[in-house]
């Protein structure tokens, strides 16, 4: 169970305007013009390696949160 005000302590709360108002004001507006004016094959080579990216920071930022039960608060 996560504690109460563990994930501010950590930079991940809700107050985060990067993380809470950016993705669903950009993401329709960029998957609208990609639809528009791209072709599929481009829309591919496009979104792979920004999943690739993604995946990485997720990666990177899960790997240094502290474990639980490792003792560090």
């Amino acid at each position: 169970m996560i504690e109460q005000g563990s994930l501010t302590r950590h930079g991940l709360g809700p107050n985060k305007p990067a993380t809470g108002v950016a993705p669903p004001i950009a993401g329709p507006v960029l998957g609208g013009h990609l639809t528009e004016h791209l072709d599929r094959r481009r829309i591919f080579s496009t979104n792979l390696p920004m999943g690739a990216v993604a995946l990485a920071v997720a990666a990177t930022v899960l790997l240094r949160l502290p474990r639980p039960g490792s003792g560090s608060r």
